[in-house]
């Protein structure tokens, strides 16, 4: 790693060694192991290590076990070299959590709601304040349906132009009217909810929302103790956002032995309330079908990364879960 003896150094640590994992450097001290990790864009990220420092402090504080930041000789929790923005934790040995596990999932579930009911960081850098209103503000639920809506029937339309499809213009055709159908659900059902007033209390209230609630970013170490990490996107917003996708990422995981969604509501409810609004708002989050839209959004797409053998696979792979996923929905 270059410069990790000068950048350590700036932490009162001696360096002695470091191998390459996979999103960060694990570095050989003299007081143990780091973990040691590059921000992209210095001057976009010191803000979000700020926020993500304050979060973790604040959980700390409350119980529960998340990566730290060590603070450098000057009191940050990063250090600048040359354009780089870095900041400097300790290892943490331990395995990421497996969401098709129902007791360490339903763990899971507890601890999140644990962190939204205590984790408010009246602190949070001005920016990620007004980021927070300006999306709430410019939230509109017509547009963002006419907006996918257009989308899908340019995709369709260009389909039936083309004189050869693909195999995932057929499997985007054939699902067409059911995803159409879903977006017009979803419409219905969000004007139903006081989104408005919930994410606006949340931004008051200065409630955070942790936004990457994955398997790599929960670890569960040597004792049992669950460990959040992965606070790159925290953000002021109402935790309905966390519960929803987390419990996308649930059922995607495809447990054999799954728990319902009552049992985890009541999971998560025995620690952090949820009221008839929130259930609404929950809801409406779980039928927006964010990966349909961003799958063809990505394929359609002129700057696509992926070959067409992959969207195909991704498409196949998430149809064949929506339909588990819709049944496992249905009893809201």
């Amino acid at each position: 790693m270059e410069n990790a003896a000068q950048l350590l150094r700036l932490y009162g640590l001696r360096y002695k060694g470091a191998s390459r994992e996979r999103a960060f450097f694990k570095c050989a001290v003299d007081k143990g192991i780091k973990a040691v990790k590059k921000a992209e864009n210095k001057l976009e990220n010191i803000e979000a290590v700020l926020a993500a420092h304050m979060v973790k402090e604040k959980l700390y504080a409350c119980g529960i076990a998340t990566n730290r930041f060590d603070l450098a000789n000057d009191g940050l929790p990063y250090a600048v070299i040359g354009n780089d923005l870095y900041t400097v934790s300790n290892y943490i040995n331990a395995n990421p959590v497996s969401f098709a596990e129902p007791e360490a999932f339903m763990k899971v579930v507890a601890v999140v709601a644990k962190m939204h009911k205590v984790c408010r960081v009246s602190d949070v850098p001005l920016s990620y304040s007004n980021a927070a209103r300006s999306k709430a503000s410019s939230f509109c639920v017509e547009d963002i349906y006419q907006k996918n809506v257009r989308a899908l029937r340019e995709y369709k339309r260009y389909v039936h132009k083309k004189s050869h499809v693909s195999d995932f213009d057929i499997i985007f055709v054939d699902n067409y009217d059911r995803f159409m159908a879903v977006l017009s659900e979803w419409k219905t059902s969000v004007k139903e909810t006081c989104r408005e007033q919930l994410e606006c209390a949340a931004i008051v209230n200065k409630n955070i929302c942790h936004n990457l609630l994955k398997e790599e970013n929960v670890l569960i170490g040597n004792n049992g103790e669950l460990i959040l990490t992965g606070f790159s996107q925290v953000s002021l917003a109402h935790g309905m956002n966390d519960l929803a996708a987390l419990i996308k990422r649930y059922v995607k995981a495809r447990p054999e032995d799954i728990v319902s969604l009552e049992e985890l509501l009541e999971v998560y409810g025995k620690v952090n309330t949820i009221g008839r609004d929130e259930t609404r708002y929950l809801k409406s989050l779980l039928l927006f079908p964010d990966k349909f839209l961003e799958i063809c959004h990505s394929y359609y797409s002129k700057r696509r990364a992926f070959t067409p053998r992959a969207f195909e696979s991704r498409m196949e792979t998430f149809i064949e879960n929506y339909e588990f996923y819709e049944r496992y929905i249905g009893s809201f």
